[in-house]
């Protein structure tokens, strides 16, 4: 299934073959970029909007020390990349 439009998704951090939840936002898979870099290989560009309580201190994947955006927390109402293997999208997660 190729995505044309913005999807929710959980993102997440893989214990075993468990998923654990960090955050949940949006999926925009018609971006290329993000703050005007490109999208690296295996990543999507996604809108984080809301931060599971007690996973804010997780590093983000991909990080923007100039514009101050470390950890999860910091991203909250951004965009920021993230790992594919590591998005899932709420279509799938909850059929």
């Amino acid at each position: 299934m190729k995505l044309q439009d913005a999807t929710a998704c959980e993102l997440v951090l893989w214990l075993g073959s468990k998923p654990l939840i960090v955050a949940k936002g949006m999926v925009h898979p018609a971006a290329d970029k993000v703050h005007n870099e490109q999208l690296l290989p295996g990543h999507a560009a996604v809108q984080l909007d809301n931060v599971v309580e007690g996973w804010g201190h997780v590093p983000l994947p991909v990080q923007r020390p100039e514009n101050g955006m470390l950890y999860v927390i910091d991203a909250r109402l951004s965009f920021v990349q993230w790992p594919k293997n590591q998005t899932i999208l709420d279509q799938v997660m909850h059929k």
